[in-house]
């Protein structure tokens, strides 16, 4: 009787309040839909990816703030909004060149469930909410149609920064966008569901940083492939593991090609654990765009009493008329 394998514990680098980099349900691999591998034949191998030349890549991401919640009453029935703002940006990073922030701009909100489109005036601070209306009956809380709003955004700036000699990372999975022609590619840092059966996942376990699998269909609009980062301590399969996406329609030629440009040169960018709770998958520049865009958000609190205030001012004039 062979004995089992000596079992391996791992901390992950990420703070906890930022949750952890592995999320999959506890199943087997032979309770997951198993992706079909379309390179290498069909089997599952690691890829040391040649050296490339350098590459301008551009890095989309966004982050968004609930920052209060409300009700909108009428004879006992209620509905409920958000206010909340969302901030979304670029990095330029150019060969021999300093990274540069790009199109950084931020966008206040507030959005109502069941159809309501009751309009905030402007606070004389300068705060002001654009109104989004859910239709009613509709399953989308009003905090995910926030998320939704910021990944639009996203989108439509990772589209507009491409060009023929650049790589355009969209920080997040390519459910949204809409690439034909653009070089665009999904970096997915969180692993909610890994389709490859037992011996897929043996193979992710033998990467060295660097290297990546071979692509495979998670669905069918896109490829993928897990890609290894430089971790300063050990980290397990999956804490420093990442997935990359590519739209299907570029090709498999071209897919092979982002894919081995994007391991190539996403390792020099990995974040680093005293500097980024959630290293080494939260890249450099994403981690500075972020507190950029935070930044640009505004003070929170600032933001909550403005919304109150707009709230009662309403309700005083509803009471008036």
């Amino acid at each position: 009787m062979t004995p089992d394998a000596p079992e391996s514990v791992f901390c992950s680098e990420w703070a906890a309040t930022y949750g952890n980099p592995y999320l999959e349900a506890p199943t087997t691999p032979a309770d997951t839909d198993v992706a079909r591998i379309v390179e290498d034949d069909g089997v599952l191998r690691t890829h040391a990816v040649l050296k490339i030349p350098d590459t301008t890549l551009v890095f989309v991401d966004g982050v968004r703030r609930m920052e209060a919640y409300l009700t909108a009453e009428r004879s006992g029935t209620a509905v409920r909004g958000v206010s909340g703002a969302h901030g979304v940006g670029a990095v330029i990073c150019a060969p021999e060149r300093e990274p540069k922030f790009e199109r950084c701009a931020s966008r206040r909100y507030l959005v109502w469930e069941g159809g309501r489109d009751l309009e905030l005036a402007p606070h004389p601070t300068g705060f002001m909410w654009e109104v989004d209306s859910i239709a009613p009956g509709a399953e989308t809380p009003a905090e995910a149609r926030l998320q939704d709003l910021m990944r639009d955004a996203e989108r439509a700036l990772a589209e507009d920064l491409t060009e023929d000699d650049r790589l355009v990372i969209l920080d997040g999975p390519l459910n949204r966008v809409r690439t034909q022609g653009r070089r665009v590619v999904g970096y997915v840092k969180t692993h909610h569901r890994i389709p490859l059966d037992a011996g897929g996942r043996a193979v992710v376990a033998t990467l060295a940083a660097g290297q990546r699998t071979s692509l495979f269909l998670p669905r069918d609009d896109v490829y993928s492939a897990y890609v290894r980062l430089p971790s300063t301590q050990p980290a397990g399969v999956w804490g420093a593991t990442i997935r990359l996406e590519i739209p299907t329609h570029v090709g498999m030629r071209a897919a092979v090609g982002l894919a081995d440009l994007a391991t190539a040169l996403l390792p020099r960018y990995a974040g680093v654990g005293h500097i980024d709770p959630r290293a080494p998958q939260n890249l450099q520049p994403v981690a500075a765009l972020e507190r950029h865009l935070r930044h640009g958000l505004g003070d929170v609190r600032l933001a909550v009493r403005a919304t109150r205030e707009a709230v009662a001012s309403l309700m005083v004039k509803e009471v008036t008329r």
